[in-house]
């Protein structure tokens, strides 16, 4: 690669433009490999990163699956259920309360 010292003499007319573009040539015989190592050393890298995501994206789904199924076959069932016994509780509440309020009725009139 040039020196800042070769590019003062380039500018100032001091270097030739055969050794100037010696200098770039050497950088291109020199860049190029490195270019293409970089090159395949980014396209692993992407692959990798692409291959871990669709990993991930298998898992979370499984995951949702197994989640929707104990919600369908444990969670769901039991809410229904324990929604049925509220609803039997609080009529048997209403009921209760509404022979409590007669009697009390029947007594104030008895009295």
């Amino acid at each position: 690669m040039a020196s800042p010292s070769f590019a003062n003499s380039f500018a100032q007319g001091n270097v030739s433009l055969q050794s100037w573009a010696s200098g770039v040539s050497q950088f291109e015989q020199v860049a190029a490999p490195l270019a293409s190592e970089l090159l395949a050393t980014l396209e692993q890298e992407h692959t990798r990163e692409v291959v871990t995501l669709y990993e991930e994206q298998v898992q979370l789904r499984e995951e949702l699956r197994r989640v929707v199924d104990l919600m369908e076959q444990e969670v769901l069932p039991r809410e229904r259920q324990l929604h049925n016994m509220f609803e039997q509780l609080n009529a048997a509440f209403h009921s209760s309360a509404e022979n409590m309020r007669r009697q009390h009725e029947a007594s104030k009139r008895t009295k």
